[in-house]
């Protein structure tokens, strides 16, 4: 694209050299290079996010998951505690 606005640029003068030309071409391969490059980093940088995307959707799981076994303990030590008193009540009343 940029290469065909000079061109343009160039003809519309009147004088182009095949010196020109090869400059033109020179700078549009270049360009051509540069966006390839640009392109896989942006394909590496997306593979990228897609790993950490999926790292951090399996530690949100493992933490859910921790968290539901923490209330299960809290549960049963809670139940643990109100038999334990209730035992000791007992005890008490004999």
């Amino acid at each position: 694209m940029f290469g065909a606005a000079c061109l343009l640029a160039i003809g519309a003068s009147g004088c182009v050299t095949t010196g020109d030309l090869e400059e033109v071409r020179a700078m549009a391969e270049q360009a051509a290079q540069d966006a390839a490059a640009a392109q896989q980093s942006a394909n590496a940088a997306e593979r990228k996010a897609t790993a950490a995307q999926s790292t951090a959707s399996e530690a949100n799981a493992r933490a859910t998951r921790a968290e539901e076994a923490a209330n299960a303990a809290e549960q049963c030590c809670k139940a643990n505690t109100e038999r334990m008193n209730r035992m000791f009540e007992k005890s008490m009343q004999k």
